[in-house]
C-alpha cells in the first residue's frame, strides 16, 4: 500500500497522456479494425459480418492483396533503409567547410514538418502568414 501511494503522483500525471493517447490513437485503430469487418454506411448500426458474406472469390482476392503487401513491403523496406543509411555515412564522412552544410541538409527533412503546415492548393509550399489573400 505504502509502494503505491507513494508514486500516485508520477500516475496521475501520466494519466492525461494515457486517456489522450486512448483516445486519439488506440480507439480509431481498434474502431477502424471492427467496422472493416462489418457493412456500415456510417449512420446506421453495423450489420452482417463482411466474412460470413464474402464468396470465395473474395477471400482469394484477399490473400493475393496480402501476399502483394507482403512482397512490397519486402523490397521497399530494406531498400529504403539501405539508402538512407549509405546516404547518412556518406554524409558523414564529409569534412571541410562543406560537411555542415550538408550534414543539415539531410537532417533538415525530419526537422521541418512540425514547423511547415501541409496545405493543398494552389501555393502550398508558401508560409501562412496574416496577410495572405
Amino acid at each position: 500500500m505504502r509502494h503505491t501511494r507513494h508514486h500516485l503522483p508520477h500516475f496521475l500525471m501520466i494519466l492525461p497522456f494515457l486517456l489522450l493517447f486512448g483516445a486519439f490513437f488506440l480507439y480509431p485503430i481498434l474502431s477502424g479494425f471492427y467496422y472493416s469487418f462489418h457493412d456500415w454506411n456510417g449512420v446506421r448500426e453495423p450489420s452482417t459480418s463482411v466474412l460470413r458474406t464474402t464468396p470465395a472469390s473474395g477471400i482469394a482476392r484477399l490473400s493475393r492483396a496480402m501476399w502483394n503487401l507482403f512482397q512490397y513491403i519486402a523490397i521497399t523496406v530494406p531498400l529504403g533503409l539501405s539508402v538512407a543509411f549509405g546516404l547518412a555515412l556518406l554524409v558523414d564522412s564529409f569534412t571541410g567547410r562543406w560537411a555542415n552544410f550538408f550534414r543539415n541538409a539531410y537532417f533538415l527533412p525530419v526537422v521541418l514538418p512540425p514547423f511547415w503546415p501541409p496545405r493543398s492548393g494552389a501555393g502550398s509550399m508558401r508560409p501562412i502568414s496574416a496577410c495572405s489573400t
